[in-house]
């Protein structure tokens, strides 16, 4: 998904960071897999996330993301950069910033990649009685989409054991004329039109990771989603988004 990792967590040093790479066994953005990518299949993602910390609260974050998708039509690379500020209180934290993209919309050849560029407010707070953490993300496109995506979910992780814990994130999403702008030529093949017009429910989504601390920073998460598209996937004509698992796996290592 294309919304900010939360900045490293404060060290000796006033720059800190992780380093990260992952496959997933279905490319997916936003809740959208094959409506935009017909036959897109898996993904590898290599990304580097900074944050250089100006006192106790306050950060400037930083991050690029490489992944490469192979599909069934032509394969493609998307490339995320994002640059932002980010103040963190003792349960909450928040950060805006730009975020641009190029190759995440590929409607079917790499010759049609769509770049575009979005401002971004991350907003999280710990969950009052139950702990854990709710998130809220909210994009605003002002290139070629020029919608606005919202996501609202929640995170908690339970530990099993001195290095090896479960991590469960619940989710949803709505879009505000988000889509619109995006054509899909999902099966049959030529069937061009737009995923939605107007605004609607996005998605709902379930996460279970697994995170182990292989050895020092290195940490290792299997994790698997399953997501369902609503209202706001499912085009006129053949085609929508309909219920998805993916499964992949992740290894990080901070610094």
């Amino acid at each position: 998904m294309l919304h900010p990792a939360p900045a490293p967590a404060p060290a000796d040093s006033a720059l800190t960071g992780d380093l990260s790479l992952g496959y997933d066994s279905q490319y997916s953005f936003r809740g959208v897999t094959g409506l935009v990518v017909p036959e897109a299949d898996h993904a590898v993602t290599a990304a580097i996330n900074l944050a250089y910390a100006v006192n106790d609260q306050w950060s400037l974050v930083g991050g690029v993301t490489i992944q490469t998708v192979n599909s069934k039509v032509a394969n493609f690379d998307n490339y995320t950069y994002r640059g932002g500020v980010h103040y963190k209180a003792s349960s909450f934290s928040a950060e805006i910033g730009y975020q641009g993209f190029d190759g995440l919309l590929s409607p079917v050849t790499t010759s049609a990649q769509e770049a575009s560029s979005e401002i971004y407010v991350n907003l999280g707070t710990t969950t009052p009685f139950i702990g854990g953490t709710t998130n809220l993300f909210v994009a605003h496109d002002i290139d070629k989409l020029e919608g606005t995506y919202i996501e609202l979910s929640f995170n908690k992780g339970y530990e099993i054991c001195d290095s090896v814990g479960v991590d469960v994130t619940v989710g949803g999403a709505y879009s505000l004329d988000y889509w619109k702008k995006v054509t899909t030529t999902s099966t049959p093949i030529g069937t061009s039109r737009a995923i939605a017009t107007s605004s609607d429910l996005n998605h709902v989504y379930i996460t279970l990771g697994l995170p182990w601390q292989a050895v020092g920073d290195l940490m290792v998460t299997p994790h698997v989603t399953y997501s369902k598209g609503l209202a706001a996937l499912n085009p006129a004509g053949p085609g929508s988004e309909d219920s998805e698992v993916i499964y992949g796996i992740k290894a990080s290592i901070g610094f």
